[in-house]
């Protein structure tokens, strides 16, 4: 897997904290203020923290967004704004795919091992069509706030 793929609920090649630095151009401490704001959240509970690879394109729009001089301060409270919006939405997505996939999966089989292979099979596809398509919104709302402060509107 690279790193400009999407989110993956198994990723191949998890990176730790000093590969994600490596990836991204951004200091282990900056890696480090991200995970303490939650910005940015490792894969695993292990004592080594690892990183699904394709975080490192957050972390480098991070770091594009700084360097056309918008201060670290603005950047993490923009983005402590967004987690707190989109958890609850993200909760509430997770919740209606387990009720309404989970339900179709189990009525069909009452094999675990095939419930779970399939239940995988569906997260595995619904996950980032929903990261895609709200992350689609969200940047259409970006470009017509900004096509609004451009023309004065």
């Amino acid at each position: 897997m690279t790193a400009e793929e999407p989110l993956s609920l198994h990723p191949d090649n998890p990176v730790t904290l000093q590969e994600m630095a490596d990836l991204t151009g951004a200091s282990p401490v900056l890696i480090e203020a991200l995970m303490r704001q939650e910005l940015l959240v490792p894969i695993t509970d292990e004592d080594v923290p690892r990183f699904d690879p394709s975080d490192a394109e957050a972390v480098r729009a991070g770091l594009s967004l700084l360097e056309s001089g918008l201060p670290l301060g603005e950047l993490l409270q923009i983005a402590r704004r967004a987690d707190d919006s989109l958890r609850d939405l993200a909760e509430h997505a997770v919740d209606a795919f387990d009720r309404f996939v989970r339900d179709g999966v189990e009525a069909e089989t009452t094999d675990p091992d095939e419930v779970a292979r399939r239940l995988d099979d569906a997260y595995t596809e619904m996950l980032p069509a929903a990261a895609r398509l709200v992350g689609g919104h969200f940047a259409r709302l970006l470009v017509l706030g900004a096509r609004r402060r451009m023309t004065g509107g």
